[in-house]
């Protein structure tokens, strides 16, 4: 009898086993074809920390402070903040009297031989690529589509070319793809310990 319980039991186990492994690869198939970022995310085991602010306090054009309850007025105050915080304005610096008195210090010296130069847009060879590669740091924010430098690394050596002859191309052409030169800015408050 005990036997037959145990035997049960195992069987049970295995059963359990195995629909928490089926139904786990349905999930990632299921996130490949409608949320890749999930399924990268699962795959590599990374977990999201996320820090909420549910308040902010800032000061208005009178110099009072305000309370920002509003969820939606928090995360544009954010956005806002940390777009303006170094004084940023996104406006060509050409005609600011700052550069005005700076612009001679950045013009190019007649004395310098301009050809030492011609290396520099040689194409890497695909040793070189992958040295550039490997010496990326691991834990750096990924681009928009999720592809962080961790993931580059661990590329196969025939995939590692095909990347390689697109960049190659890209820089023969000069014509960088638009999605490439797209970012997403996040302000990240740090945790208070």
């Amino acid at each position: 009898m005990l036997q037959a319980l145990i035997l049960e039991s195992r069987m049970l186990y295995k059963q359990h086993i195995q629909d928490s492994m089926t139904k786990f690869i349905q999930q990632r198939y299921q996130n490949y074809q409608d949320n890749p970022k999930a399924m990268l995310d699962s795959l590599l085991n990374w977990s999201k920390r996320v820090i909420r602010l549910d308040y902010l306090v800032v000061k208005d054009h009178h110099n009072d402070h305000l309370l920002i309850i509003d969820p939606d007025t928090i995360k544009q105050t954010t956005v806002h903040h940390f777009q303006n915080v170094a004084g940023s304005s996104h406006m060509p610096k050409d005609y600011t009297v700052e550069w005005a008195q700076w612009q001679l210090e950045y013009a190019p010296w007649d004395y310098i031989n301009f050809s030492i130069y011609n290396q520099f847009l040689d194409l890497p060879s695909l040793s070189e690529w992958l040295k550039i590669i490997y010496q990326l740091p691991n834990y750096k924010a990924s681009d928009p589509f999720q592809i962080s430098n961790k993931m580059l690394k661990h590329l196969d050596s025939a995939t590692h070319h095909k990347l390689w002859l697109l960049v190659k191309a890209i820089l023969i052409l000069n014509n960088i793809p638009n999605q490439w030169k797209e970012a997403y800015i996040y302000p990240i408050p740090k945790p208070k310990e």
